[in-house]
């Protein structure tokens, strides 16, 4: 895939995203990361979670959220936070980026196994801790429920009831975080898309839709009557992810971001894509 430049960078985000990458935790992170065996080619394919071609850095990314990651539609062209952030760390190891796109977060954590890529944007959760190591959230994506209209769901609390039927897409982190939280309604899983999942709702074949604030905003602004409940239901945490045999970069990662985050680089890519229902994590 052709190398992302750091021209397309928007200006002020460009000079923000610079002065990190002087800072002396970027230095020791540019250093460690170089020199790190992990990261040296092992001569097996590349499925040691090392990278596939000299000088380059390989960026997973989840083309079903669309708060970190979107695709446009004319030119193929890859934006959003995660590919901005990918970039700003590729550029501060002197490599190119390939920004490596999955259909599903289950497709993106499943390729960590097959070295797939070197760094991964995506949610934090302890199910993949046995095949990802994560640095602290530098997001949170508010999640939250929609119902159709005339339903008698009118609360958050309504919804874990016995035979209460909750439509969710699979093997994302709102199906891992509402597996372990709903404890009477049943949960409903759907391997595609959200506006797919949405008909679902819409024909009756479920009571509730969950997923991002967001999302369920806009579909409620096309569907008159029906509601998005409040509060949310989840802050869900979002980092990136390393093969856990790359752990040992994970610290200087927690460095890039808390300093991404405390120099505002964070709250500007928020804004520049008027991400509704985000915020930075603490």
């Amino acid at each position: 895939m052709k190398a992302i430049s750091m021209r397309n960078v928007r200006k002020s985000n460009r000079n923000s995203m610079f002065v990190l990458l002087k800072n002396f935790s970027m230095l020791l992170f540019v250093l460690m990361f170089l020199g790190s065996p992990v990261f040296a080619q092992d001569g097996a394919g590349g499925k040691s979670g090392a990278p596939t071609g000299e000088g380059k850095l390989r960026v997973g990314v989840n083309l079903t959220n669309v708060l970190t990651v979107t695709k446009d539609p004319a030119s193929g062209e890859l934006r959003g936070i995660a590919v901005e952030l990918g970039q700003a760390i590729a550029h501060s190891l002197g490599k190119d980026v390939e920004i490596v796109a999955y259909p599903s977060a289950g497709k993106l954590v499943e390729a960590a196994v097959a070295g797939e890529w070197d760094i991964g944007f995506m949610a934090v959760d302890a199910s993949r801790a046995s095949t990802i190591a994560f640095t602290k959230p530098y997001i949170e994506i508010l999640n939250s429920y929609l119902v159709p209209p005339g339903s008698p769901i009118r609360s958050v609390e309504d919804v874990d009831q016995k035979g209460v039927r909750v439509v969710v897409q699979g093997k994302n982190a709102t199906d891992l975080f509402l597996s372990r939280h709903l404890l009477k309604a049943h949960l409903v899983r759907d391997l595609r898309s959200e506006q797919e999942i949405l008909e679902l709702l819409r024909r009756g074949d479920a009571d509730v839709m969950a997923a991002g604030q967001k999302t369920l905003l806009e579909f409620s602004k096309g569907w008159e009557g029906s509601v998005v409940l409040e509060p949310h239901v989840m802050a869900i945490p979002h980092g990136i992810g390393v093969p856990l045999q790359s752990a040992a970069i994970v610290p200087e990662l927690n460095a890039f971001l808390r300093d991404s985050k405390s120099s505002g680089v964070i709250t500007s890519l928020i804004d520049k894509y008027k991400l509704i229902g985000v915020r930075v994590a603490d």
